[in-house]
């Protein structure tokens, strides 16, 4: 029976395959179109509050994966045919995702405030670490908790095309093709690459969020809960380590 689950696994392709590459790179390029928009924007002179400027630039960001989101869904549920369910996105047992989602996700924020504060006497914070929110006091770490449930809810925007495009669309590319096991690795190294930040810490941050990502959707076939993971990692990214200068 293990054997079974596990040819399974390493060979469970398709012989006909929703995604074609050429609609895979039309779909990415349209996603660039959002980090060339926002660097075109930057263009234009703001007021001089380098935090107005950013929570700017991150709305517009927002505006810009909304209107993503509403394409990306036109698309798999009109041109592809595709149910929500298909999609991940029906809420049949949308209380065992959410319990899922927070369950992984929640130890995050609590590891990277942790850690951070571990290393405070090392860091500097530089052009690099730019968080919102310097954790230096029980105080700062309570209104920090507010902040960091805001950055979520806002999070789940981007977070919900994201999972959209490298789970629902390139995650399946890769399984169709070559199973779910290779298909988990490649999708999640495509998702580190595709981000374009070609420094070794930050491809492997970006394959582990990809890998923990595909396992939370294929657990219950659903993107409640990687929508949850994602939305948690944007939130403590900009909160606790980079501020808004990630996107």
């Amino acid at each position: 029976m293990k054997n079974k689950q596990l040819k399974k696994l390493i060979k469970g392709k398709k012989k006909k395959y929703t995604w074609k590459t050429k609609e895979i790179i039309m779909l990415q390029l349209l996603w660039y179109l959002g980090p060339l928009l926002i660097s075109l924007a930057k263009d234009y002179n703001l007021p001089n509050i380098p935090e107005f400027e950013s929570f700017f630039y991150y709305s517009f960001l927002l505006v810009i994966k909304l209107l993503i989101i509403t394409y990306l869904v036109y698309t798999l549920l009109f041109k592809h045919n595709l149910s929500l369910s298909k999609i991940g996105l029906a809420l049949d047992n949308y209380t065992k995702d959410l319990k899922l989602g927070l369950k992984v996700s929640y130890p995050l924020p609590i590891l990277t405030i942790l850690l951070i504060n571990l290393q405070h006497q090392h860091l500097t914070f530089d052009t690099t670490f730019q968080p919102l929110v310097r954790i230096t006091s029980i105080d700062e770490l309570t209104s920090s908790i507010l902040y960091f449930i805001i950055l979520s809810l806002l999070s789940i925007i981007p977070a919900l095309a994201t999972e959209l495009f490298y789970r629902i669309i390139i995650y399946n590319y890769f399984k169709e093709r070559i199973g779910i096991i290779f298909g988990t690795l490649a999708s999640s190294l495509y998702y580190a690459l595709s981000l374009l930040e070609f420094n070794f810490g930050f491809l492997l941050h970006y394959f582990i969020i990809g890998i923990i990502a595909v396992y939370l959707y294929e657990r219950n076939n659903s993107l409640i809960s990687s929508i949850i993971w994602q939305s948690f990692y944007q939130a403590t990214s900009i909160l606790y380590i980079f501020g808004f200068q990630i996107f």
